[in-house]
Parts: C-alpha cells; sequence; structure tokens
C-alpha cells in the first residue's frame, strides 16, 4: 500500500453512511437480511455486495453499449444506459463510495 492509503472496512463504510446521509436512509447496517443468509463481508457492506451483484452481472453488463440521448437547450448529453442506470439506482453516493465515480 502506498503512503495515505487505508482500507475501509465494512464498519467504516457503515459509520460513514451515518455521517453522510439523511437519516430517513436505508442503512445497510440496518438491513433485515437476505432471504438466504449470509456471512458478512469484512469489507463490502450488504448495499455494497448488492450492487456489486447487479453491475457485474451479463444482463447488466450487455447494456455498456446502448446509449441514452438526453437533448439539453445547450447541446445533447450523451451517456450510456449502463452510468445511466448506475447513477439510478446511487445517485448521491459517489463521495460515499469512490469506486462508483466513473
Amino acid at each position: 500500500m502506498g503512503a495515505g492509503l487505508s482500507i475501509l472496512t465494512r464498519a467504516d463504510g457503515e459509520r460513514r453512511e451515518h455521517e453522510l446521509l439523511s437519516p430517513l436512509a436505508a442503512f445497510s447496517d440496518a438491513s433485515v437480511g437476505r432471504l438466504v443468509p449470509e456471512r458478512a463481508d469484512a469489507l463490502r457492506t450488504c448495499y455494497q455486495r448488492d450492487r456489486d451483484r447487479i453491475v457485474h452481472c451479463k444482463a447488466f453488463r450487455r447494456l455498456s453499449h446502448k446509449t441514452q440521448v438526453f437533448l439539453a437547450p445547450e447541446g445533447d448529453h450523451y451517456r450510456t444506459r449502463l452510468t445511466h442506470l448506475d447513477y439510478q439506482l446511487y445517485p448521491n453516493t459517489s463521495h460515499i463510495h469512490p469506486h462508483m465515480c466513473g
């Protein structure tokens, strides 16, 4: 690891959720669990694991070359369907989960 880099644990991520999100948010440490029980991951919250399952599944990846165009007064804004959906899933969390920035 380089200087100044540290690994955030699941507990760190859960703490940051409480610090940065609205009190009305659905916090990952308050999840009621899964239909099929899973062991807690040391690094990722349960919601991060769910996001990773979606983002890395084949059906979601098939959206990568589909373009969605929004007309704007100053010009056209191009996004792929993949980035559009990622933004819809997590619109305000790039400051919490930096790996989601793209």
